[in-house]
């Protein structure tokens, strides 16, 4: 009877603990942070994962509960992973299809990772320090930069660039952060992943350049943008290349300044080098063009 007793009281005690490690996780998500205080004082455990893999810390970093994110960190793992669904994701488009050809349905995502996701800069602020953003990926090796540029959270891309790989690319379709940002139209993320990327990647030899992309989607913003940095010459394995898009789109005169970009922003670079310093002010830069 005394075993059977102890067992009793352990069982109780196990059903106690999940209950208040269940508050936890709630209190976390809704962000009351004096209840995350006060249940992390009685012992709830902040490790503890629901059934979807979700610790207290990824569903307060999710929902952008920065007070809650700093309260949970020490008592928190920062490299645990959750889960989120593909189908939150533009999967087609950036190969996250493939993970589900494959009997996946479910990626497992960090709090910076989930942080990153939603655009929520406080908190990708607050697990930097203890996150490493270049070593975090998902299934496919989508990275935090990734998924702040896909959703254009250009203050999160401010934050994760020091530490991360901007020439980092996805196993399946090998799009960069820089790709992401161009095919989706985030010209702020373009404009600051320009500056360390390679705006004549391919994604892969059969997909689009972001020069292509914009073409192809009619972003003249974003055609001003990656012109001055694009090679006009590429071309996909269909052989088009961004004058062919403009072309088949019935905008001959932007097919036509794509194609004599090139000679164009030399003649205005030797007009500028023959009149000095002093005229560069009077000559258009070829990145306005």
């Amino acid at each position: 009877m005394q075993i059977v007793a102890r067992i009793d009281c352990l069982w109780h005690l196990a059903q106690m603990s999940e209950l208040i490690d269940q508050e936890l996780r709630d209190a976390a998500r809704d962000g009351d942070v004096v209840e995350v205080t006060t249940l992390l004082a009685r012992g709830a455990n902040a490790k503890a994962a629901d059934i979807r893999g979700d610790t207290a810390l990824i569903l307060a970093a999710q929902r952008g509960h920065a007070a809650c994110v700093k309260e949970l960190l020490p008592h928190s793992d920062p490299e645990a992973r959750g889960k989120v669904f593909i189908s939150l994701l533009t999967d087609r488009k950036f190969g996250l299809d493939a993970v589900r050809d494959e009997g996946q349905s479910e990626v497992g995502y960090t709090a910076l990772m989930q942080a990153a996701l939603n655009g929520h800069a406080e908190v990708v602020n607050a697990l930097l320090p203890v996150s490493d953003a270049r070593a975090v990926c998902g299934a496919i090796g989508e990275t935090p930069l990734m998924l702040a540029a896909q959703g254009g959270h250009t203050t999160c891309v401010k934050a994760l660039l020091p530490g991360s790989d901007p020439l980092a690319r996805t196993r399946s379709r090998g799009h960069t952060a820089l790709t992401m940002a161009a095919e989706i139209g985030h010209r702020e993320c373009v404009r600051l992943l320009l500056a360390v990327s390679d705006a004549n990647a391919q994604p892969s030899p059969s997909l689009d350049t972001p020069l292509m992309s914009a073409v192809r989607n009619w972003d003249m913003e974003m055609i001003d943008v990656l012109l001055p940095y694009s090679d006009v010459s590429l071309r996909n394995s269909q052989g088009w290349g961004a004058s062919c898009f403009a072309r088949a789109g019935g905008e001959y005169a932007l097919a036509d300044l794509i194609d004599a970009y090139p000679r164009l922003a030399a003649e205005m670079q030797a007009i500028a080098s023959a009149i000095g310093p002093a005229g560069d002010e009077a000559i258009p830069s070829p990145k306005r063009l």
